[in-house]
């Protein structure tokens, strides 16, 4: 069965949640992970690390190499254990914010708000490239659309879409939240966008 992984992502880590479709096109969990892409030796917040804790610059160029190096090897992990399931790992979807962060640096640090939209970035592009290195097709979207894009994907209507990721959750068993739900919802916008 072709399968795709969604991502919600957070600061130093990441939901990862990996759907097949069913004939018919039904979805079918067939894998959830917590993906930790920030080692422990480093700041989870690194542009907050050198704005308010002092930390020097190449901070934040440190946990962005650690951070695609730790998603490249989660990813291939996860896709080595499907495969060995006899899943085949075609696509991968993540979500990001509206609004953009300026280039400079020191824009960045002087404003709390894009300390956290940067760091969120940095994450993101983490595992996306991470998912693009493996071999996998990337598939972005804004994150506030990602519910409404998997319906449609699925010509489906939102309500039933989440009905549905919500019945698979209880077939699961804990934990299976809010984004648990947008990461099988982003895997089904890029198994979509595979076929």
């Amino acid at each position: 069965m072709h399968a795709a992984i969604g991502f919600r992502d957070h600061s130093g880590w990441a939901i990862a949640i990996a759907i097949g479709l069913e004939l018919g096109g039904t979805p079918v969990l067939l894998e959830r992970s917590r993906l930790t892409i920030c080692p422990d030796n480093l700041p989870r917040q690194p542009y907050h690390a050198v704005a308010e804790r002092g930390f020097p610059r190449d901070t934040i160029r440190l946990v962005e190499e650690a951070a695609l190096g730790s998603a490249t090897d989660e990813l291939a992990r996860l896709r080595e254990t499907l495969s060995t399931g006899g899943h085949d790992v075609v696509a991968a979807g993540i979500g990001h914010a509206a609004g953009s962060i300026p280039a400079s640096l020191e824009a960045i640090l002087r404003t709390h708000t894009l300390l956290h939209a940067a760091e969120g970035r940095l994450f993101r592009e983490a595992l996306a490239e991470a998912a693009a290195e493996i071999g996998l097709a990337v598939s972005r979207f804004l994150q506030r659309d990602v519910m409404s894009l998997a319906a449609s994907a699925l010509d489906a209507a939102p309500t039933a879409l989440d009905a549905h990721l919500t019945a698979i959750g209880k077939g699961a068993g804990p934990p299976w939240r809010k984004d648990h739900r947008e990461a099988a919802a982003a895997a089904i916008i890029a198994l979509s966008g595979s076929r």
